[in-house]
């Protein structure tokens, strides 16, 4: 390998490579975005070698540092689509698919208080399908309308196709890529300690940081 460091962009790995002779010094700094905005990688790298004692002794030293930025999954999808159970299904031979797509919400699930009222009454039961569903956003109680979601399958802790982003819940929080923090150095001296045996020592070092947040 031409490099003293690197990190691998498969795996987010960093790799200390072992180079032992190097004679002057680089440094590079890279940083970008994604097109929205958001998602910065930056990757910063020293290396130097040089001679002393009189061209007897080269020291190497190279360090290497990785940064990359979370991305919330709902900054990419403003939807959280899964399989589901067909509840039109009525058998494996009728024609009907077993499962289908749909835009994946649950209401006991929202970050913000919600409830089901059918007939006056709270909370629903087995009556949500025809129940009204309510939050309380801001201090205000806001209706949720009927035809913003599809019900999938009945009951208070039922689920639906589509209906307020405010039901998202469980997804506010998840990432599609963590924050880390890669980090590395390496560091070799040899020396040679007469025409025929040379001392030489090696030292590396390697840390990964992952910060991983899901509130539910």
């Amino acid at each position: 390998a031409s490099a003293i460091y690197g990190a691998d962009a498969v795996t987010g790995a960093v790799n200390v490579v072992m180079k032992k002779r190097m004679d002057g010094s680089s440094a590079s700094i890279t940083t970008g975005m994604a097109e929205e905005g958001d998602a910065r990688q930056t990757q910063a790298s020293f290396a130097t070698g040089f001679d002393f004692l009189d061209d007897r002794a080269h020291l190497v030293f190279g360090a290497n540092y990785v940064f990359t930025d979370d991305i919330p999954l709902l900054d990419r999808y403003n939807k959280r689509y899964v399989y589901q159970v067909n509840p039109a299904n009525t058998g494996p031979e009728d024609g009907i698919p077993d499962n289908i797509i749909i835009d994946f919400h649950q209401f006991y699930r929202s970050p913000y208080p919600t409830w089901c009222m059918f007939e006056g009454k709270a909370p629903c039961g087995t009556n949500a399908i025809n129940g009204d569903w309510y939050q309380l956003v801001d201090g205000q109680v806001r209706h949720i309308p009927r035809d913003s979601y599809t019900t999938i399958s009945n009951n208070d802790t039922g689920t639906q196709d589509g209906g307020p982003d405010t039901a998202f819940g469980i997804y506010d929080y998840m990432l599609l890529r963590d924050k880390s923090e890669k980090a590395s150095a390496y560091s070799n001296l040899e020396v040679q300690l007469s025409p025929e045996l040379v001392w030489n020592t090696s030292v590396g070092f390697a840390s990964s940081y992952v910060l991983y947040l899901i509130h539910i």
